[in-house]
């Protein structure tokens, strides 16, 4: 059995900011005569019982009256801002002991605290919107807690930008005769399209150019030739850029002619004879309802043909 038990905190020296305290336990017992001393570092304190030392740190602390004081929080670093459409993103690295930031902004270069318009309390990454594409903005930040603010970080800078619109979907393109018609659909934030074209795959931005054209655009002329595949890619146009669309193919191809009665026995008669009466004809001419007599042309339909069935 023991009594009269005494704490004594007594710092021993400091190395590196942790400071180590010896705890002198001085147990008397019942009997009078000598002591028994036992010295504990905060050490092995710490190796049993992490609570235990903190609480016997902090008393030790307050005995000895070096109770470390909350103070102001150090300047915020590693500020960047990233620019995108109408809007700029300002990052940093957090700061101990900070409970909030502010932030202070300019179109000048020169931004001080003072001179800077301030947004109190911002969350980290903060995002800085409503801004004017083209323009140049400047930022710093402050870290901030019960005791004051901090000093101000560097200062970043960044230009917004209208960003490039999307690809056009649902592109399509269907042939016709000595033609094609390009459809796609609209694109958010694009202010134009353009279109580009070529008989060989593989469309580039330098490939054959439509400019500013709208959809359902119909490709024709005497470029366009009944017979060949011809390639094309829809692109998105604003100011931040231009995106193509995937690319699509058409072949166009003859859908009609003019019918003439005895023209018409004589094309199918030769077209009949020289296929064979085993085979069908490369060809068949269908005559139309309107305007048939003899000697007076009307619209007739042509359907080519080969040995796998109908195309067009």
């Amino acid at each position: 059995m023991y009594n009269n038990t005494q704490i004594k905190p007594r710092r021993r020296k400091e190395h590196e900011g942790i400071e180590e305290i010896l705890y002198i336990f001085i147990l008397r017992p019942w009997r009078p005569g000598g002591q028994i001393i036992l010295l504990f570092s905060f050490f092995v304190l710490f190796a049993f019982n992490c609570d235990l030392y903190t609480d016997i740190k902090h008393r030790a602390d307050h005995i000895a009256g070096r109770d470390t004081p909350l103070l102001i929080p150090a300047a915020p670093t590693g500020i960047t801002a990233t620019p995108s459409d109408a809007q700029i993103t300002i990052s940093w690295q957090p700061v101990i002991d900070a409970d909030s930031y502010n932030i202070y902004w300019s179109n000048g270069v020169g931004l001080t605290m003072s001179s800077g318009n301030k947004v109190s309390g911002a969350s980290l990454p903060y995002t800085h919107s409503g801004l004017i594409n083209g323009a140049a903005y400047y930022y710093l930040v402050t870290a901030v807690n019960a005791m004051g603010e901090s000093a101000p970080s560097g200062i970043s800078g960044a230009t917004p930008n209208t960003v490039a619109p999307g690809a056009p979907a649902n592109v399509s393109a269907s042939p016709g005769d000595s033609k094609i018609t390009i459809s796609w659909s609209p694109v958010s934030g694009a202010t134009s399209y353009n279109i580009y074209w070529d008989a060989i795959t593989g469309i580039t931005i330098n490939s054959n150019k439509l400019s500013n054209k709208t959809s359902p655009f119909v490709h024709s002329g005497p470029l366009v030739i009944n017979g060949t595949m011809y390639y094309y890619k829809v692109s998105a146009v604003n100011s931040g850029g231009e995106t193509l669309s995937l690319e699509v193919s058409a072949r166009p191809h003859i859908t009609s002619i003019l019918y003439n009665s005895s023209l018409f026995g004589i094309l199918q008669e030769s077209v009949n004879a020289g296929s064979g009466a085993a085979t069908s004809p490369a060809f068949a001419i269908t005559k139309s309802s309107v305007g048939q007599s003899s000697g007076v042309e009307a619209a007739a339909s042509v359907n080519f043909k080969n040995q796998s069935g109908f195309f067009h």
